[in-house]
């Protein structure tokens, strides 16, 4: 485990997460359906729609995260067929 510091409303918070990314992936996908992880990747990746937050660290680590969801899922090609399936 890792732990952080970060600001969390003004306020100073220690923050651990696991070392191993896969492990935070596996218990998402444990948790969601594809299709679901799918959308959250959407929706996150900020190369697709414009950004939302002034803190470009955060726009960095929501674009990590969402390229990691992505790549859980298959690649970019899997992502977008979930998607389709949806939209069926």
């Amino acid at each position: 485990m890792k732990t952080y510091q970060t600001t969390i409303d003004g306020r100073r918070r220690r923050v651990t997460v696991p070392e191993n990314d896969d492990s935070m992936l596996d218990a998402i996908a444990a948790e969601l359906s594809p299709q679901a992880v799918a959308v959250i990747a959407t929706r996150s990746n900020r190369s697709r729609q414009p950004t939302i937050c002034r803190d470009l660290d955060v726009e960095r680590q929501v674009q990590w995260f969402a390229e990691r969801l992505i790549e859980r899922l298959g690649g970019k090609q899997a992502c977008a067929r979930l998607l389709k399936e949806l939209d069926a």
